[in-house]
């Protein structure tokens, strides 16, 4: 993905749009690019659903900073996930993943989130047996995890990000 792509998807030049979001590297063949993708946070925040109905902790917390981890023990975390599935069953899987700046408006392409430097949320319909929750992610700008939230789709007005 060029500068040029990521300038005329939020109405920048390019230079603003590498000014703001990083840095560049050439192909080779004249184009510049950038240079160091973060991660896939679509992907990610699926994962980190998919590793809590699993009882794995330990490969959700290596993906929080440290204070993250510090508020989010495996305690409260596991606790909360626990009676998600007392109330709806099993895990089944998750759907209508997608990415969204601070203000709640959705990233325009899908590749541009590994790019952007933060301030991200990944949001996420996590179904199972017998219901469906809403699951989201914040994150910082290298990517880490800096919040997790489950909500019932009812109560998903004025959540905290």
């Amino acid at each position: 993905m060029s500068w040029q792509a990521i300038g005329n998807a939020f109405g920048i030049t390019r230079q603003a749009a590498f000014k703001r979001f990083g840095t560049i590297s050439t192909t080779g063949i004249g184009e510049e690019t950038m240079a160091n993708p973060i991660i896939d946070l679509t992907s990610r925040a699926e994962n980190i659903f998919e590793h809590l109905s699993k009882g794995d902790y330990g490969s959700v917390k290596s993906l929080m900073t440290f204070t993250c981890s510090r508020v989010l023990t495996k305690k409260k975390v596991m606790d909360v996930w626990d009676q998600v599935v007392a109330d709806s069953g099993q895990f089944e899987s998750c759907s209508n993943t997608t990415i969204q700046t601070a203000d709640g408006t959705n990233v325009v392409a899908q590749k541009l989130n590994q790019y952007l430097g933060g301030g991200l949320t990944g949001q996420t319909q996590i179904n199972h047996e017998a219901g469906e929750w809403l699951g989201r992610v914040a994150y910082n700008g290298a990517g880490k995890v800096t919040g997790i939230l489950i909500v019932h789709p009812m109560q998903a007005n004025n959540l905290p990000f």
